[in-house]
């Protein structure tokens, strides 16, 4: 089984071109062996921010502690998402829950409960 980038939405507005953190949704289905697209789809949530954005962050911290986020020169959202797709078509296992954790590398997943499984939902 593999992972399939499917699409992914921005919510956020820079400050400037070169000053930004984006929240970016990243929605992904598992295809089988075969060709075949499982059902529903996983929901993966990160933050893009540029290095403008991290230096005014740290004037006013002496620490960032990260996770779940990626730096961009810019907020070329076409080229994040070209990056993204190649980078997510990578993700195998053998069971669609095996690359579910290996998504969640990328991102938190999308689960308004907090439960430490990726939100699968049916369109």
């Amino acid at each position: 089984m593999k992972a399939k980038f499917k699409r992914s939405y921005v919510t956020g507005n820079p400050e400037s071109p070169d000053i930004f953190q984006l929240i970016y949704h990243v929605d992904v289905s598992v295809v089988d062996d075969d060709g075949s697209e499982l059902p529903g789809l996983m929901t993966f949530i990160f933050d893009v921010v540029s290095p403008r954005w991290i230096e005014k962050y740290l004037k006013t911290s002496q620490i960032m502690l990260g996770r779940h986020f990626i730096i961009a020169r810019d907020a070329n959202l076409d080229l994040v998402d070209e990056k993204l797709s190649d980078y997510v078509n990578t993700f195998t296992g053998e069971t669609a829950d095996e690359i579910d954790r290996q998504l969640e590398k990328l991102g938190r997943s999308d689960n308004m409960e907090g439960l430490p499984v990726p939100v699968r939902h049916f369109l």
